[in-house]
């Protein structure tokens, strides 16, 4: 596979999507059950309760990432979210039973984040580099955090958790994925605004779960 050269004077397609969600980011941390869970104000079944929310996201992105499969620089981002779906419903299920899918609700905002993910890929590929970046990237680096605090408290034994040396080797590698498929994006300015949007989204399913937990 032939990756365009990134000129020198021209800052990384991950590098820009950091600098320009990094409020979000921090807002998305202090918001709604990702706060409470952080604070260890809240336990597992509340984690259990946002990743099932979270899984109409990924299984979307993970369609789309499927659909455009041909193109050079999905076939460098796909791999880890499309990966993330079958562990997420593991890991309800470690935490929730098997009946998951029927006791644990699903929240409006999770199938707005979805269908977003949808329309706005229905013509271009492109933005679902925003999404895997704000989506997986997101988790590689934060959901090790989550999970050795919930598994301090004894709250859920049953998770696999990542070696945090593991867990941040693999956030480089894919930071470095999204920024060779950055390079053969003509204009990277709507990749940057969706990247937004899919913070506001992450924002808009936490304050949601928490109001349902």
């Amino acid at each position: 596979m032939q990756i365009p050269p990134r000129p020198p004077t021209v800052p990384s397609l991950a590098d820009a999507l950091r600098e320009r969600t990094s409020a979000l980011h921090s807002a998305a941390e202090r918001s709604g059950i990702l706060s409470d869970l952080i604070g260890r104000k809240a336990g597992a079944p509340a984690y259990a309760l946002y990743l099932r929310n979270l899984l109409p996201a990924y299984e979307t992105l993970a369609g789309r990432l499927l659909a455009y499969g041909s193109e050079p620089a999905i076939r460098l981002i796909a791999e880890g979210p499309v990966g993330q779906v079958p562990r997420l419903r593991r890991d309800i299920a470690a935490l929730s039973g098997d009946a998951w899918e029927r006791s644990l609700p699903l929240v409006p905002a999770a199938a707005a984040y979805a269908d977003r993910i949808a329309a706005c890929s229905a013509s271009s590929w492109a933005a679902l580099l925003a999404h895997s970046y704000a989506r997986y990237l997101g988790d590689l680096n934060g959901d090790p955090i989550l999970r050795h605090l919930l598994r301090r408290r004894g709250d859920a034994k049953r998770l696999a958790v990542e070696p945090r040396d593991r867990a941040r080797a693999a956030a480089i590698a894919y930071r470095q994925a999204i920024d060779a498929a950055g390079r053969f994006v003509d204009d990277p300015a709507p990749v940057l605004a969706e990247a937004e949007t899919a913070f506001r989204l992450t924002i808009a399913v936490s304050e949601a779960v928490r109001a349902e937990a």
